[in-house]
C-alpha cells in the first residue's frame, strides 16, 4: 500500500527543486503532534507540502503495523479475548489520530482540486475504518457541550467566559475513546470557567 501511495506522491507533488527527504522509513518514530494555537507548518519554508507528506507517510507506517496486528488476530486459532481486542484498538488509535492531523491540516491548505481530491479520499477511507473498529466495539466520546467528566476527560485548557455555562466542555484537542463502555483513552478537551462569583 506504501508503494502505491509512494508512486501517487511522486505524480501529484512534483517540485521543481532537489528533491529533499522527507521520513526515514528505516528509522522508528512517533507520529507529529500538533499543539494548542500551533500551526502544523510553523517553522516549514516555502512549499508546505513536504509537512503533509511526513504526516502522510507516518499514518502510512501505523496502518502497515495495524495491518500487521489485525493479521495476528486474524490468523489466530482461538477467538481473540476482550482484553486482546482493547490492546489492538489502542495501538490502532495511534492510526485514527494520524487521520484527524492529516484531515485538519489539509483543510488548512490552499484550496484547489488536488486538496479536495485528497480530502475525498482519505475521508472515505477514515469512515469505513471507523465503522468497522465501531462495528467491533470502540466508540469515540463527543463530549462538545456536555459538562467535564475528568472519568472520562483531561482538561488541556480553561477559558474564561460568561457566555457559556461552567465547566462545558467547548473544544476536543484530540478524541477519546471506549471499548464495550470501558474508557479506553480520556478526550483532550477545552473547558469553559465562568468568571462571575
Amino acid at each position: 500500500m506504501a508503494k502505491l501511495f509512494g508512486n501517487l506522491f511522486e505524480t501529484e507533488f512534483l517540485v521543481d527543486e532537489k528533491p529533499e527527504t522527507v521520513l526515514d522509513l528505516s528509522a522508528e518514530k512517533p507520529p507529529m503532534r500538533i499543539g494548542a494555537g500551533e500551526s502544523p507548518a510553523s517553522g516549514a519554508k516555502g512549499n508546505e507540502y513536504p509537512d503533509l507528506l511526513v504526516q502522510i507517510s507516518t499514518m502510512l507506517q501505523d496502518q502497515d503495523r495495524l495491518e500487521t496486528l489485525a493479521d495476528d488476530l486474524r490468523t489466530s486459532s482461538r477467538k481473540p479475548t476482550d482484553e486482546e481486542f482493547a490492546n489492538f484498538f489502542k495501538k490502532a488509535l495511534a492510526v485514527l489520530d494520524s487521520f484527524d492531523r492529516i484531515m485538519h491540516f489539509a483543510e488548512m491548505q490552499p484550496p484547489s482540486e488536488e486538496t479536495q481530491n485528497w480530502l475525498r479520499t482519505l475521508g472515505g477511507v477514515q469512515s469505513r475504518l471507523t465503522k468497522l473498529f465501531e462495528w467491533h466495539g470502540l466508540q469515540s466520546m463527543d463530549p462538545v457541550g456536555r459538562r467535564v467528566d475528568l472519568n472520562r476527560h483531561e482538561v488541556v485548557e480553561v477559558i474564561k467566559t460568561d457566555s457559556i455555562p461552567d465547566e462545558t466542555i467547548v473544544e476536543v484537542r484530540q478524541k477519546g475513546y471506549m471499548f464495550n463502555g470501558k474508557v479506553l483513552r480520556d478526550a483532550r478537551v477545552v473547558v469553559a470557567k465562568n468568571e462571575r462569583s
